[in-house]
């Protein structure tokens, strides 16, 4: 009988271990899709040239990306002391990223 009781306490361990799982499993997921619902990306046009930025969809980095049609251009991405920069000649895209998670505090820029 003692066995029957520990057999019982032994599976109810074990569903208790499962729940405890499927609820981080499920905050995980909330977070997780927070985050996406929040990420943002805009495109614009700006100084003759098309600009895109904002932040990456898995949430997970920032970017940059500016197209000239006629004229040398950049794309950068910065926080604090770490940037990226590219640097593009006509008609090919300049494209800066910088991963951080949370994607905040993050600056985006394009120039000649």
């Amino acid at each position: 009988m003692n066995q029957f009781i520990c057999f019982c306490e032994t599976a109810k361990d074990i569903r208790c271990e499962e729940k405890k799982k499927l609820v981080k499993i499920g905050v995980a997921i909330v977070m997780a899709c927070d985050l996406l619902a929040t990420t943002n990306a805009l495109a614009v046009w700006v100084d003759g040239g098309q600009w895109n930025y904002g932040v990456g969809w898995t949430g997970t980095f920032g970017y940059s990306d500016y197209l000239h049609s006629t004229r040398s251009h950049t794309a950068t991405v910065r926080h604090g002391g770490r940037i990226s920069k590219d640097r593009e000649a006509p008609e090919v895209w300049a494209q800066a990223s910088l991963t951080k998670i949370p994607p905040t505090g993050l600056e985006y820029f394009y120039g000649f």
